[in-house]
């Protein structure tokens, strides 16, 4: 649905300065609102019956989601839709909400290159999973200016590199700003975000499998999107699985650690950043590092940290493919 309203040359002296102050930014803000005031027409304004505005297939929210109003919404799409809006769009708009992003700690096939399974942490792994630990504790779970305790929430896959990777991180029961009880970082495991299944394949190097399935490697290729493996997903699958995850982080206002896997990580950052579903799988999230998200109404702000500046992961197999 799009909206285009005139724009009449008295509108052009409200227009924002391109080197404002604060206090300028603020009136201006507030001119240009009391002018838009007298050109807007809300849809099916009237409220009657008989406006011809009601035949239209329309979902209205008011006051950042405050009341929804549905008329005549039929149909899968429409559904899915609703549902969607209906979670999100009271969300970012008035909460400091952040999203954490981390693969698990090294896992023996990282350092083997091998893929999938369900293998434990490396020595190394052990050591991201204690750093990750001090980092949720002191940034994730404290407002960065009072230092105080924040509600956060923690998810991960049901795969042992995930739930081992974060379980040094302490949980703990805080007040909310409401006085109502929170348990801080009470772990949440998904299987929605278990690892992209590569069915015959699973176990395998990269080499492996150029060696044994030529024809499934040269596939995947030419198409990581829709490129299912023998018995196993495909990243189209993956979106389908996601779906639900992303209608629980949209409608949560805490910020939110997820321990995951590449695979998975990799189709959740592209939605949030905006980043077309084709090259999608091929976006890189490094070992040891934790990718912080910051959504707006029209933009994600990003930054990423690495928890263990001294130490090489090396390659875990996954980077060029």
């Amino acid at each position: 649905v799009s909206l285009r309203l005139p724009l009449p040359t008295t509108c052009l002296s409200l227009l924002p300065n391109p080197h404002p102050k604060p206090r300028d930014s603020v009136e201006d803000y507030k001119k240009r609102v009391a002018h838009y005031m007298d050109f807007y027409e809300p849809l099916a304004s009237g409220g009657r019956l008989d406006d011809p505005e009601q035949q239209y297939a329309y979902i209205k929210c008011i006051e950042n989601g405050t009341q929804i109003i549905l008329n005549k919404i039929k149909g899968y799409m429409p559904g899915r839709i609703t549902q969607f809006i209906t979670n999100c769009c009271h969300v970012h708009w008035m909460t400091q909400k952040k999203l954490y992003f981390s693969r698990h700690g090294q896992s023996e096939y990282n350092a083997a290159g091998r893929i999938g399974g369900d293998s434990d942490l490396t020595e190394m792994g052990e050591r991201y999973a204690l750093a990750l630990k001090e980092f949720a504790e002191e940034r994730i779970c404290v407002d960065s200016e009072t230092r105080k305790a924040i509600p956060a929430r923690l998810w991960t896959s049901t795969l042992k590199r995930t739930v081992r990777t974060a379980r040094h991180i302490s949980t703990s029961v805080i007040q909310r700003d409401n006085g109502e009880p929170w348990i801080q970082m009470k772990a949440r495991h998904w299987s929605n975000l278990d690892e992209i299944y590569a069915g015959a394949c699973d176990g395998l190097t990269y080499a492996e499998i150029k060696e044994r399935y030529a024809k499934e490697a040269a596939a995947r290729k030419k198409n990581k999107l829709a490129y299912r493996y023998p018995r196993g997903e495909s990243y189209l699958d993956v979106i389908q699985r996601l779906e639900p995850i992303i209608q629980e982080i949209e409608r949560h206002r805490e910020s939110l650690l997820i321990v995951g896997h590449q695979g998975i990580l990799r189709m959740i950052y592209a939605f949030y950043k905006g980043i077309d579903r084709e090259q999608a799988p091929h976006q890189t999230l490094e070992l040891n590092h934790v990718i912080e998200l910051n959504p707006h109404a029209y933009r994600t702000n990003e930054k990423i940290y690495n928890l263990l500046p001294y130490e090489e992961a090396g390659d875990d197999g996954q980077k060029q493919h």
